[in-house]
């Protein structure tokens, strides 16, 4: 779509100007061509004698049959035979040989739906993160919390570090065990483990609670400093309480002779055993309740986004995250869920789901990664992907990068250096469509990209109507997590159009000055040497996890990214941080 400079170039050494087309297709404007899923097109094409010569074609298929249509043969009706057609665009060209081997080629673009306006999408996304995966997700932000608290705390100080950081998958939930420890002498040490249950809650939210604390006491250096702790607030008091302190902590009459004897003593070593045996106590006691306080606070604030900002248009596409199906949590596979993307309706969303197929392709349970080193697998559904084209071209993302891209005033000087033609605009009237098969292959469908010519001196306007179809691959860049778009060409449709209210005229474009096979590759050799002016796909800043108990938004870091395209679905495994 972005190779019209190559157009320009091939036509421009042999055109000077337009000639006055000879031959015309004229159909009218509301008449889509198709007909529930099947063709009936139907045209008048004028000179009307020529009809019995026309071949044509369906996306460079078998030649068709044309039926010549109407009584008077003056109105040169002409129509297709009735076929089913895929949803997306299609091209049918007809073609008429003339003298000497010229070739009068004229194309019309036709849509076939089923539409998205007219269906609920299923599932959009769906996901495996694998324990490994979790680990490394979950692990930072766990220990940057933890670390944040323990260096503010005068018992354990700012050189605290985990000795010890295990977090494991099991079946509904994860096992956790932390030893905290510190370099600074006099200060602490503590270790807890435990298990969580996490699970969803409703649509969009999720519950963690804990199933078991297995482990919560201090270490030596903690003991050590509660039993300094001990001795020192209860040397004081030792000969004062006398009897009464050791009664209540059960020494009985003896004790208390020895302590009306030597309190300070006395208090000491009752202290001492009181701060150790208060520490594990309190450790275990102060751990489960810290650790309940915590996921009762996570409950509140762990859901999926809302008003999560999907294309950065102008109006912006916003959307919330809603669980399709309940998340799980399984030992073996690791977390498993699938995802629908609530699009936020407005304008420019309905007519998005006008222009959008719908393909009714459906996610499957979510997989395993398929490479070694992954740690994320994720199944896009193609009916998103395509929805996500409509959207980025209804709300106007893909005209902004045309234009943007220089490659208007690209083209017009290469028709100014031949021609009077002038470029009035360079526009896409209808969204890509990509077609999802097996292999890396992503079959993509281009049409009605529309190039507005105006020759001055003869006041006579032209609009260039291409289109195209080919292949695209998803190329990593050296920036982790993004993909950049890579395309070839399979073939290219062009022609010109003239429209009012009630009629679309279909006109020969260069078609006798251009050789189809020249221009392919020249346009193939545009779009391969252009790929670096194409939008990058940010698969790390699409995905996002929100942390655990503040909703502080951070985007994934991934660190390596395969793509390839399914049935139906686009696959991609990645390792993440």
């Amino acid at each position: 779509m972005l190779s019209f400079a190559a157009l320009m170039a091939v036509a421009g050494y042999e055109v000077r100007s337009m000639p006055a087309p000879t031959v015309a297709l004229e159909r009218e404007a509301d008449a889509s061509g198709v007909c529930e899923g099947s063709l009936c097109w139907h045209g008048r094409f004028t000179p009307a004698e020529d009809r019995s010569r026309i071949q044509a074609r369906i996306d460079r298929g078998p030649p068709q049959a044309v039926t010549l249509e109407g009584d008077d043969l003056r109105v040169g009706g002409v129509g297709l035979p009735a076929q089913p057609l895929a949803p997306g665009v299609h091209f049918v060209e007809l073609t008429i040989e003339r003298r000497g081997g010229r070739v009068t080629t004229i194309t019309d673009e036709v849509r076939a739906g089923p539409w998205q306006s007219d269906h609920e999408r299923g599932c959009d996304l769906s996901l495996t993160v694998t324990p490994q995966g979790l680990f490394d997700l979950l692990v930072p932000v766990l220990e940057a919390k933890l670390l944040a608290g323990a260096r503010t705390n005068e018992y354990f100080g700012p050189t605290s570090f985990l000795a010890r950081k295990e977090l494991v998958v099991v079946d509904g939930g994860l096992r956790f065990d932390v030893l905290l420890d510190t370099t600074e002498e006099g200060k602490g040490d503590l270790a807890v483990a435990g298990i969580v249950d996490v699970h969803g809650d409703g649509e969009a939210g999720i519950v963690a609670s804990l199933r078991k604390l297995e482990h919560a006491a201090p270490g030596p250096k903690l003991e050590a400093l509660a039993r300094a702790e001990g001795s020192r607030r209860l040397r004081g008091v030792g000969a004062a309480v006398g009897g009464g302190l050791v009664a209540a902590a059960g020494g009985g009459v003896l004790l208390g002779l020895a302590a009306a004897a030597g309190g300070d003593y006395l208090g000491s070593r009752v202290g001492e055993g009181l701060g150790e045996r208060t520490a594990r106590r309190e450790v275990r006691r102060e751990a489960q309740e810290q650790i309940e306080r915590a996921l009762a606070v996570a409950t509140d604030a762990l859901r999926l986004p809302d008003d999560v900002v999907v294309l950065p248009t102008e109006p912006a596409l916003r959307a919330d995250l809603r669980w399709c199906g309940p998340p799980v949590f399984e030992e073996e596979a690791g977390l498993r869920a699938s995802l629908r993307v609530g699009l936020r309706a407005d304008e420019a969303s309905d007519a998005a789901a006008r222009a959008a197929v719908w393909l009714g392709t459906e996610l499957g349970e979510p997989r395993a990664p398929s490479r070694p080193n992954a740690t994320v697998h994720a199944d896009v559904s193609g009916d998103f992907v395509n929805r996500l084209l409509a959207e980025w071209v209804v709300r106007g993302g893909l005209q902004t990068s045309l234009d943007a891209s220089g490659l208007r005033q690209q083209v017009q000087e290469l028709l100014g250096e031949r021609t009077r033609w002038r470029v009035e605009a360079l526009r896409v009237e209808l969204p890509p469509m990509v077609r999802l098969h097996d292999g890396d292959r992503i079959d993509a469908v281009v049409g009605g990209v529309a190039l507005e010519l105006l020759d001055p001196e003869r006041d006579v306007a032209r609009t260039v109507m291409m289109g195209g179809t080919g292949a695209l691959r998803l190329l990593p860049e050296p920036e982790p997590g993004r993909l950049r778009l890579g395309g070839m060409l399979d073939a290219v449709y062009f022609g010109c159009r003239e429209r009012d209210e009630a009629i679309v005229r279909r006109l020969p474009c260069f078609s006798s000055a251009v050789d189809p096979h020249v221009l392919r590759e020249r346009l193939d050799e545009q779009l391969r040497t252009r790929s670096d002016a194409l939008p990058v796909l940010d698969l790390g800043g699409a995905l996002r996890l929100e942390a655990l108990g503040d909703g502080e938004i951070r985007a994934l870091q991934l660190r390596q990214t395969w793509v390839s395209a399914e049935d139906g679905r686009l696959a991609i495994d990645a390792r993440v941080e």
